[in-house]
């Protein structure tokens, strides 16, 4: 059969819809005309002149779709080098089309130095470890606050007599540090740049997070409204970003916050956790969580009232809420390699900053 691989042109989202629609799940946003041009091609525009595409399609020789992969661009930083790279989204084939998965992967992450996936399933995992030698393979750690006890309980798999005084131990642990000014933020900028600047430092790997790709990613995103606000402490700014999430698939109003990012130098995240964690319960949240690798970033974070997930019969929290759904995973699972990078020093997780947001797991469902 004869295979054309080549860009996604927006002449062929009509038909690429349909292909998601049978092969991924039907709505899917992927391929929609709002997110599309944000997640594909506006991270491409502001990016150099010959970047390689970020979404090819199959197609057969009667034009037919046959397989789709995507991905989106990303400037990291790998010590104080700067390195192109991407994170894959989705991979759809025809199960009649063999060989075009690989083809299609294989072309989509020739130019970079950097690919990253997040989730995988066990499909793309095995043949996104044939890439390279060099692929780490981890989870994100996921902390939590329960903001209130009593709301949390329909988010849990399970309930025993124990889930409550559990619950309860899982509340912020840190009172507020007097001093904190909170100041909202429409756009990102010289502030969040000085923030990164100070974060970065600490950092052995990690996806750009100055003003131009936080207002790509958050301020500029098609669907989801993020809060956004400049924690300025005695230590510094903190820039945190976050979103509320109403849980579907319950008979009663029940709102989660995802904290997404977390910007700054470890004592001026420390002093601003109390006081975002006191502005999403009031903004009726029953929970907060925050997915993310860097140990250092952990620390801060758990520092200023956040606590480690650890999964038990008495304490199963969901991890997918719209709608509510108790999938086997209750964190992420990353992989990544860096052709640049010595491979020794490239296996060290716990040194990378990631969260959920550069994986593209903070994204519609569907």
């Amino acid at each position: 059969m004869s295979i054309d691989i080549r860009a996604v042109e927006v002449a062929d989202l009509p038909a690429l819809r349909q292909f998601s629609d049978r092969f991924n799940r039907p709505g899917s946003s992927t391929f929609a005309d709002d997110f599309f041009g944000w997640q594909h091609r506006e991270s491409v525009a502001a990016t150099e002149s010959g970047t390689p595409a970020v979404a090819l399609a199959a197609f057969a020789a009667d034009g037919s779709v046959k397989g789709y992969v995507t991905a989106h661009w990303m400037r990291l930083w790998r010590q104080e080098a700067q390195v192109p790279g991407i994170w894959l989204h989705e991979w759809f084939v025809d199960p009649e089309s063999s060989g075009v998965g690989f083809q299609l992967l294989n072309k989509l992450v020739q130019g970079y130095d950097f690919v990253g996936v997040a989730g995988g399933s066990v499909d793309t995992m095995s043949v996104f470890l044939r890439l390279s030698p060099s692929v780490v393979w981890f989870e994100l750690s996921r902390l939590v606050a329960v903001l209130s006890p009593q709301g949390c309980r329909p988010l849990l798999a399970t309930e025993e007599a124990r889930s409550g005084a559990i619950l309860r131990a899982l509340t912020p642990a840190a009172p507020p540090v007097a001093g904190v000014d909170v100041r909202p933020l429409g756009r990102f900028g010289t502030e969040t740049d000085d923030a990164w600047q100070a974060m970065r430092q600490g950092c052995s790997l990690g996806g750009n997070r100055d003003a131009d790709t936080m207002n790509w990613r958050y301020a500029r995103h098609p669907r989801f409204d993020y809060g956004r606000a400049v924690f300025s402490t005695p230590g510094g700014d903190a820039i945190m970003v976050w979103r509320i999430e109403p849980v579907g698939g319950l008979d009663r109003d029940v709102k989660v916050a995802r904290l997404c990012e977390v910007i700054g130098a470890p004592s001026a995240i420390t002093a601003a956790m109390p006081h975002l964690l006191r502005h999403v319960a009031a903004e009726g949240a029953v929970l907060c969580d925050f997915f993310c690798s860097h140990g250092g970033v952990l620390d801060a974070v758990t520092a200023g009232g956040m606590h480690p997930t650890v999964t038990t019969p008495y304490l199963d929290l969901a991890r997918l809420f719209s709608p509510l759904h108790f999938d086997m995973r209750r964190t992420i699972n990353m992989a990544c390699y860096c052709r640049s990078a010595d491979p020794t020093d490239f296996r060290r997780p716990h040194g990378f900053l990631f969260t959920k947001g550069d994986g593209n797991q903070d994204r519609p469902n569907p």
